[in-house]
């Protein structure tokens, strides 16, 4: 089991509002990119282009700006860039695309492709047939009705072995969930559900789970799910506590959801502390300080052994 790492958890969609009002000649020529065909710059700041398109439609593409980087294109219906609708782009500081697609009076609709996730929203809620990650470097196929899971849902591996089908009634556990062996195909266990509750099966299996890690602190807590919700209000706790907003930040109007990555060890430690969306530098370095600042943690289980899990982690700087 060496170098084994679970992901913990599944990034969620950095749609935090910012002002995008600001202009300043100062920032003119600040960034390079390639204006589509009829379109024209009509302000720029610290961190952000603002266009206009031939079609009416005002474009803002955010960067990481001391570096120049691209990572948010988005189009707005008005002139204050308040109300999304039409293309959006978001991308991590490392070029790699974190979610893309489409608003129509600031609901996502259509097709949407969100880091590993992928499939249709209506009326900004997730419908018909998605494609999701799994906590196995795997992926889970199955159908969503009202951003809820309906019917059965299907696991394949890396390799894309179905490994388990599971059968889901407005979304809770409801029916059969069957285990297969990725190699040979073979059933290997099957349980009964109603209602997310296990109603038959083999339950030696079910001892088998996975433990994700929490804090020392929340250790006297009797179920992952009360440890998990104590850890995630002492994180709360210690970003109140220790972050600072950076004053260069809140002077060029910098806002938005910073995203950290580490590694909870199976020591227990923190290691490998980046950022995926830093912002600017400013932000970047005060929440990288204060992630060093963490609490002891309690590592992830997989199998009765410990096992280092990627953590990732948002803050929100606003200054409204």
């Amino acid at each position: 089991m060496r170098g084994l790492i679970a992901i913990l958890i599944v990034l969620p969609l950095i749609l935090s509002a910012q002002d995008l009002t600001m202009s300043s000649k100062r920032y003119k020529d600040k960034f390079r990119f390639v204006p589509e065909p009829g379109e024209e710059v009509v302000r720029t700041w610290f961190h952000y282009v603002v266009s206009k398109t031939s079609e009416g439609q005002w474009v803002a593409r955010t960067f990481y700006p001391e570096a120049g980087r691209l990572t948010d294109l988005t189009s707005y219906a008005d002139e204050n860039c308040t109300i999304r609708s039409g293309r959006t782009f978001h991308w991590f500081d490392d070029g790699s695309e974190a979610y893309s697609g489409e608003f129509d009076g600031d609901l996502r609709v259509g097709v949407w492709s969100e880091r590993s996730d992928s499939g249709r929203y209506e009326q900004g809620k997730r419908e018909g047939v998605w494609r999701l990650p799994s906590s196995k470097s795997g992926r889970e196929r199955g159908l969503l009705v009202g951003g809820v899971r309906e019917g059965v849902w299907t696991t394949t591996d890396s390799l894309g072995r179905k490994i388990s089908e599971r059968s889901f009634k407005k979304g809770r556990l409801d029916g059969d969930w069957t285990n297969f062996s990725a190699l040979s195909g073979d059933i290997e266990s099957r349980w009964v559900y109603r209602a997310d509750t296990l109603f038959d099966g083999n339950r030696q299996l079910v001892e088998h789970i996975e433990h994700m890690p929490y804090l020392k602190h929340c250790q006297l807590h009797d179920t992952d799910k009360r440890r998990g919700y104590c850890t995630d209000s002492l994180i709360m706790v210690t970003l109140r506590e220790n972050l600072r907003y950076p004053k260069e930040a809140q002077e060029k109007q910098v806002t938005g959801r910073a995203l950290i990555e580490f590694v909870v060890n199976k020591d227990g430690s923190i290691s490998g502390i980046k950022a995926q969306n830093g912002l600017c530098a400013a932000i970047e370095a005060e929440c990288l300080r204060v992630i060093q600042k963490m609490p002891e943690w309690e590592p992830g289980e997989q199998r009765d052994m410990k096992v280092s899990v990627l953590y990732h982690q948002s803050i929100k700087f606003s200054l409204r």
